[in-house]
């Protein structure tokens, strides 16, 4: 429930609601000019901080203080135990481990183009 400032209740329940056509959720504007770095509340009831700005994201992935190894004990999960909670899962792989899987996996052949159908001609 908003406050009579539009300003949302903290922390911020996750998922936002889309915008008008599923356009941005307008709390991801809000949290950008008002609360880059925004406390959210996942369905799992965990806590976690979300970052808005490009450059505070751009910081925080390259950072190697941070780390997307989600396989500890009481790490946060969006429900329950998801795709996050699966060790040595890309998902969990902090660099180098997680460039060499991704290269590896980018090497690796796609699905061909199906074939062109005759034009009946």
């Amino acid at each position: 429930m908003a406050h009579p400032t539009d300003e949302p209740d903290l922390p911020l329940s996750y998922p936002f609601p889309p915008g008008e056509l599923g356009t941005v959720p307008p709390v991801l504007d809000w949290a950008r000019k008002e609360r880059p770095v925004c406390p959210v509340a996942l369905p799992s009831g965990d806590r976690i901080w979300m970052v808005t700005r490009k450059d505070d994201i751009s910081s925080v992935l390259t950072d190697p203080r941070f780390s997307r190894n989600l396989t500890y004990p009481g790490a946060p999960r969006l429900v329950g135990e998801d795709f996050t909670s699966v060790r040595g899962g890309i998902f969990n792989l902090d660099a180098p481990d997680h460039t060499r899987v991704r290269s590896v996996r980018s090497s690796a052949p796609t699905t061909p183009a199906a074939p062109s159908r005759p034009t009946g001609r």
